[in-house]
C-alpha cells in the first residue's frame, strides 16, 4: 500500500499504461465501525444517566453526526461525486486539482483516479527556499481556494491533513481524498 488510512488503503496501479491510485476499504471496516458507534452510544447513553446535561447532548450530536459522515466515507461512489463537483466549481482556475475519476473502475468499495505526483504541503521548504515557490502567494491561493469553497460554492473539503494536499511541480496545488465534505446551504 501506497498510503493507509483508517477506513481505506490507496495502492499504485497501471490501467493501459496510465499511472492511477487505486483505494480501496479495508476489510470489514463497515462492520468496526457499527460496533464503534454502538459502543459509542451505548457509552454516552450511561453518562446522561448519570449526568444529564447539554454537554452530553451535544456530544451525542457530535458521535450522530460522524455516524452519518463515516458511512457516506465509506462509499466511493459519493467521494467521486465530490471530486466531480470541485472540479466542476474550480475548472476554470488553473492554481488548484483533483485527481480523475476512472467511472468505469468506480465502486463502493474502490475509488480509480489519476495517480497525482507531488510534494506533500507539509514538505515544502527546500522549495521555498530555492525561490521555486513563493510561501505567501502559496499561503494565499490555499486560504483563497478554502474561503471560495466555504462562503460562495457552499461546498468544502474537510480533510485538509498535509497528506490529503499536494503541489505538483509546476505549483498547481492537489487535493486529495474527498471522502470527507461539508456542504452548506446558503
Amino acid at each position: 500500500a501506497f498510503a493507509t488510512a483508517s477506513l481505506g488503503q490507496v495502492h499504485k496501479a497501471v490501467v493501459n499504461g496510465r499511472p492511477v491510485a487505486v483505494k480501496v476499504l479495508r476489510p470489514h471496516v463497515e462492520e468496526l465501525v457499527a460496533i464503534d458507534l454502538e459502543i459509542s452510544f451505548r457509552v454516552l447513553y450511561l453518562v446522561n444517566v448519570f449526568f444529564p446535561n447539554h454537554h452530553v447532548r451535544a456530544l451525542t450530536n457530535v458521535v450522530r453526526e460522524f455516524g452519518v459522515r463515516v458511512r457516506e466515507e465509506m462509499d466511493f461512489r459519493k467521494e467521486a461525486e465530490h471530486i466531480a463537483l470541485f472540479q466542476k466549481h474550480f475548472e476554470k482556475d488553473r492554481r488548484v486539482c483533483a485527481p480523475t475519476v476512472l467511472p468505469e473502475f468506480t465502486r463502493p468499495r474502490v475509488l480509480v483516479t489519476d495517480w497525482i505526483k507531488g510534494d506533500k504541503v507539509d514538505k515544502l521548504q527546500d522549495r521555498f527556499a530555492s525561490g521555486d515557490l513563493d510561501f505567501t502567494r502559496m499561503m494565499k491561493t490555499l486560504t483563497e481556494i478554502y474561503l471560495r469553497m466555504l462562503l460562495i460554492e457552499g461546498f468544502m473539503h474537510a480533510d485538509p491533513h498535509p497528506g490529503n494536499i499536494l503541489v505538483q511541480e509546476d505549483g498547481t496545488i492537489v487535493f486529495l481524498d474527498w471522502g470527507m465534505v461539508v456542504q452548506l446551504n446558503r
